[in-house]
């Protein structure tokens, strides 16, 4: 009676199934999960295969799946569920263990706040995001004693893209070139729209010399690259700016550096990348 009344009072749905898939034994909560995905169901579910009602056989080794089904009402049901492989006294496969946990107001809830942090063009993060990621990194760079370097990237002559072709293909370029930027770097970086055809990355322990060999990699590849954009070709280039972080700077104070480094690559010409208080590489050297 202890062990019935602690696993009815489980509120994620609970039940055993045999090899076949058919419930051995299953909590209250399983059984309402059950009756709302198919209504109809006879009032004795032991012994109904629950791989029929739920689309399938779990893993054999057990694990964790995501399963999207619809309610009686055609309402979508999202679901956690995790298994765990059953044996028997030899150690051959009995069956499963299976708990299922309804997640779809916690999956909607982080729908509606990852569309909050992103840029509904072209799915990086905002700019808002963006300030808040490079306030959280630069406190935990100042902390570790590590560096923190930022790259500002402007699309070349972009307003050229717009007057010439029309606004769909420079939407077009835009989602193309933050696709590469999301490919292009490495999974702890941040990558976001600052607004119009400017993007901002965040490099997390990386010089600016080490950043900008990453975004000189990127510049090199889309240089090469053409552009497919509302039936139009084209070939885009970027420039950009590169700033380390430095004492006492804030968020502003870095992208600030970043952005005159990325004026002076405009100013020298374009398609390049320039860090903050270096001088032009190519600029002729004058004696004392």
């Amino acid at each position: 009676m202890a062990r019935e009344r602690v696993f009815d009072m489980i509120d994620d749905a609970v039940a055993t199934i045999d090899a076949s898939g058919r419930i051995l034994d299953l909590n209250i909560a399983a059984e309402l999960l059950l009756l709302r995905l198919t209504p109809g169901l006879p009032e004795r579910l032991i012994g109904l295969s629950l791989a029929d009602l739920l689309g399938g056989l779990p893993p054999a080794d057990g694990g964790e799946i995501e399963v999207a089904r619809t309610d009686g009402s055609g309402r979508p049901v999202e679901l956690n569920v995790r298994t765990s492989v059953l044996r028997d006294s030899r150690g051959g496969h009995a069956g499963w263990a299976i708990l299922a946990r309804d997640v779809t107001a916690l999956n909607r809830q982080r729908r509606e706040l990852e569309q909050a942090t992103r840029d509904a063009l072209t799915g990086l993060h905002n700019r808002r995001h963006l300030m808040e990621e490079l306030r959280r990194e630069m406190a935990a760079a100042a902390a570790d004693g590590q560096p923190l370097s930022a790259a500002l990237l402007d699309i070349d002559h972009f307003k050229q893209v717009n007057d010439r072709y029309g606004h769909r293909a420079g939407d077009e370029v835009l989602a193309w070139f933050a696709g590469l930027l999301s490919e292009g770097f490495r999974r702890g970086d941040v990558v976001a729209r600052y607004g119009g055809e400017e993007f901002v990355v965040v490099f997390p322990g990386a010089t600016a010399e080490q950043a900008r060999m990453r975004v000189e990699t990127l510049r090199e590849r889309v240089s090469g690259q053409e552009v497919r954009a509302d039936g139009h070709v084209l070939r885009v280039t970027f420039s950009a700016g590169v700033a380390a972080v430095m004492p006492g700077h804030s968020p502003d104070d870095l992208l600030q550096a970043a952005d005159e480094a990325l004026y002076a690559a405009k100013h020298g010409g374009r398609d390049q990348t320039r860090v903050a208080g270096r001088p032009d590489p190519d600029a002729p050297h004058r004696a004392a």
